[in-house]
């Protein structure tokens, strides 16, 4: 205890000090703790099932037209499941949002439609009554609802038996998951979950389920592909699987995913370069710690002889100097602590898109564990330094040791470190600078659309109440705005089949034929200020036509008539077939994303809504309040809520949520070591200084200049920073390199990125050597030898 007041009255004298020492420490420890707590659930630790290594994704794939991951139908799921080798069993599940009535209101409601064998699947029991039955999963006999506990206890814990009214139509409550339990591959955590309809349709190629399948014991995943490439082989040979309708072949297969992969496969190659990057930082911290202390012990060094003169034990020095390295390296540990626990929350509280599928992220105790271990160790070394010339020096050698020059090792030992800094700054601030560089690209992309004054918000009628066309087209003639089934950037890959009349289907030598339906109300392109290229937008008698019709996108018509107008004539969605409706193409309109800004706009086909409802749709009105159109919208209907509202620039904002954060994560990395080398080389100059204040006084006196000394000084600091710009370069090319994807509008190889980090890190450091040897280089040879 009293070497720890000791320790604390002596840093009290330098405030300065003990902030940089603890703050370097603590920014480099939260960075690697943050990142690895996040990293551990999306790389590493168990996922919350048991023997979760043998879950695996199961999907349909069309390859030759595109998609990587396509949803199975009911007839190909129950064929997978019977006649699979590889699997223990195969669950099918779907996401679908229901309304719900509350006490005294509609809500919009998270949902999952599942199989009766999903939770035997997952290993998971049942907190509270039952699961479904597998009869339940066949039509009349799906009137029961598994309620998760959070939704369970928010509704005020009804028993089990009671009745819930979900869309209009009454189930019974039959379970209760346990605490937390929130399976998906996407999105929000499901509040009910209800029986998935499995009688098979006549159609095999269109479906919308997903599958999660687990291992048989011993079977790899390797064997599981190549055992469900000979499945898939077979049906294409039997059922013509993926064929188009003159067999056309779809490169039809079944993708075996790893759920882990799955779940944040996206996500995974930024956590890869974060954690990279707060390795990085960790180091910089711990060369940074190292660099101050050393400055430390070159002005302590007298000090401790002194004492050692004056009759202290050299242990008992020693255990001194250590107490007093450890105090910073403590209190950057408690600084790291709550930094990880702040970003911790405010990721919880506000979660990435792409890990949305984590319910809360906790702190990791070992890693936290370890980052301080570090840090505490490297401040009880490199605090300790002066012992070294105390076990090398009697107190004899005190009037041979005052002021003068550093020995050899010391000198090494700093340039090395000095190289250090400036080396891991460079190779965090040039991959910083080409993330900027991509997101200002990216956020000058036009969408193609207007942004401001636009409210948008989602409604989806309930089939039990609306159940024809025109019910469904009647409600939303009366919504305030228009409407529209999707909005833009809200739109995945690929899209659905269509035909042109008159050709054979096929690709058009660019894009498969493939495009999005989108159904439009009236006003909506005016709305949206989205222009016509050629022919005709839609005109308000077109609403009541009932000759379908249609407008093109400008990437559909480029991609199909190269050389003519599509206006005037004749497409199908799907294949031609008795009494399809063939709708006429009426005009062109401008491009708009349908994915996100960094893809190119995909094809497109907008059809007037009245001819093609859907029971889900978004409304868009313009220069409302939130509040105000949920209150036109409950006029309309009290039993059909609105949800999600949000602006158009949020919409549009949220698409850029994931570049932003990384941009801002890497920004931050790299100012953080900015300024972390900046300081480091500031006190390696400052307390090199000390250390040849004799050599300089001497050399004054001799005649040479205070520019001279000063030059002498920026040399032994600029010489390595030199070495290590150079070899952060490389490691900043490689880095770079490896985030190539993240990059838009630029690429990996911009020699401006690497030139600005090199010129910015080198000016701070010539800076910092400056200021902290300008003072002792401009001070008189009698003022330091009186000092003496």
């Amino acid at each position: 205890m009293h070497d720890l007041r000791y320790a604390l009255r002596v840093l009290r004298k330098s405030p300065a000090f003990f902030a940089l020492a603890a703050i370097g420490t603590g920014l480099g420890a939260a960075a690697i703790t943050t990142v690895l707590s996040v990293s551990d659930t999306a790389l590493i630790g168990a996922m919350p099932y048991r023997d979760s290594a043998r879950l695996v994704v199961v999907w349909d794939q069309l390859l030759k037209l595109g998609f990587a991951r396509f949803p199975l139908s009911v007839a190909n799921y129950l064929d997978y499941r019977a006649q699979n080798r590889a699997f223990e069993d195969i669950a099918a599940f779907e996401p679908r949002a229901s309304t719900v009535m509350l006490a005294d209101r509609a809500a919009r409601v998270a949902g999952m439609r599942a199989s009766a064998n999903l939770l035997a699947v997952l290993g998971e029991p049942i907190a509270l009554g039952r699961w479904f039955e597998p009869a339940e999963n066949r039509a009349g006999r799906m009137n029961v609802v598994v309620m998760s506990h959070r939704f369970w206890r928010r509704m005020g814990a009804p028993p089990m038996g009671a009745t819930l009214r979900i869309d209009e139509a009454p189930y019974i409550v039959a379970g209760v998951l346990r605490e937390g339990f929130g399976f998906r591959l996407s999105g929000e955590a499901p509040e009910i979950w209800l029986p998935l309809p499995l009688d098979p349709p006549p159609a095999r190629d269109a479906g919308s389920l997903r599958a999660i399948a687990r291992l048989k014991p011993g079977v790899t995943l390797q064997q599981a592909r190549s055992e469900i490439a000979m499945m898939a082989a077979r049906f294409k040979q039997q059922y013509h699987t993926g064929m188009g309708p003159h067999g056309e072949d779809g490169g039809y297969q079944i993708a075996v995913v790893p759920q882990r992969k799955e779940l944040f496969g996206a996500i995974q190659p930024t956590l890869y370069a974060t954690t990279a990057a707060s390795a990085v930082l960790l180091l910089l911290g711990l060369a940074n710690t190292a660099l101050l202390w050393m400055g430390r012990a070159a002005a302590r060094r007298r000090d401790v002889m002194v004492r050692v003169a004056l009759g202290a034990s050299r242990t008992r020095v020693a255990r001194q100097l250590v107490t007093e390295a450890l105090v910073p390296s403590l209190a950057g540990g408690a600084f790291a602590l709550l930094l990880t626990l702040a970003a911790l929350h405010a990721l919880n509280a506000s979660p990435q898109p792409e890990l949305s599928t984590v319910d809360r992220f906790t702190l990791d105790y070992r890693v936290f564990a370890f980052a301080l271990l570090l840090s505490t160790a490297a401040g009880a070394l490199f605090g300790a330094l002066p012992l070294r010339s105390l076990f090398r020096h009697d107190a004899v050698a005190l009037r041979q040791n005052r002021g003068g020059i550093s020995d050899r090792g010391e000198t090494r030992l700093r340039a090395v470190l000095v190289a250090l800094q400036v080396g891991l700054s460079c190779a965090l601030l040039a991959p910083a600078l080409l993330l900027v560089q991509s997101l200002t690209a990216l956020e000058r992309v036009e969408p193609g659309f207007r942004t401001n004054g636009l409210l948008t918000a989602w409604v989806s009628l309930p089939a039990a109440r609306y159940t024809s066309p025109a019910q469904i087209a009647g409600y939303y003639r009366r919504v305030p705005g228009t409407v529209a089934s999707t909005l833009p950037l809200a739109l995945g890959p690929g899209g659905d089949p269509f035909s042109i009349e008159g050709r054979a289907y096929g690709a058009s030598g660019t894009l498969p034929q493939f495009a999005h339906r989108i159904s439009v109300g009236e006003h909506f392109f005016d709305l949206l200020h989205i222009p016509t290229i050629a022919g005709r937008p839609f005109e308000p008698r077109d609403f009541a036509a009932t000759e379908p019709l249609a407008l093109v996108n400008e990437t559909l018509a480029r991609a199909f008539w190269p050389r003519e107008s599509p206006v005037g004539k004749r497409i199908l969605m799907g294949a031609p077939r008795p009494g399809a409706p063939w709708m006429t193409i009426v005009g062109i309109v401008a491009d708009i994303h349908s994915q996100a800004l960094d893809r190119a706009p995909l094809p497109q086909i907008f059809v007037p809504f009245s001819q093609a409802p859907t029971r889900t749709a978004a409304v868009i009105v313009e220069d409302t309040a939130p509040a105000d159109l949920e209150r036109a919208l409950h006029e309309i209907d009290p039993a059909v809520p609105a949800y999600a509202a949000r602006s158009m620039q949020n919409h549009v904002a949220q698409s850029l949520q994931l570049p932003r954060l990384r941009t801002a994560l890497f920004t931050s990395y790299g100012l953080l070591a900015f300024a972390l080398a900046g300081f480091g080389i500031y006190s390696v100059a400052f307390y090199a200084a000390i250390r040849r204040r004799r050599e300089f006084a001497i050399r004054a006196a001799l005649g040479a200049t205070s520019r001279r000394l000063l030059r002498d000084l920026l040399s032994g600091t600029l010489r390595p920073a030199g070495v290590g710009a150079t070899l952060g370069l490389a490691g900043a090319y490689a880095l770079a390199r490896a985030m190539a994807a993240f990059l838009f509008g630029t690429t990996f190889q911009n020699p401006v990125a690497y030139c600005m980090s090199a010129v910015l890190v080198l000016s701070v450091a010539a800076l910092a050597a400056w200021l902290g040897g300008r003072g002792l280089a401009e001070t008189g040879p009698a003022d330091v030898l009186r000092a003496e």
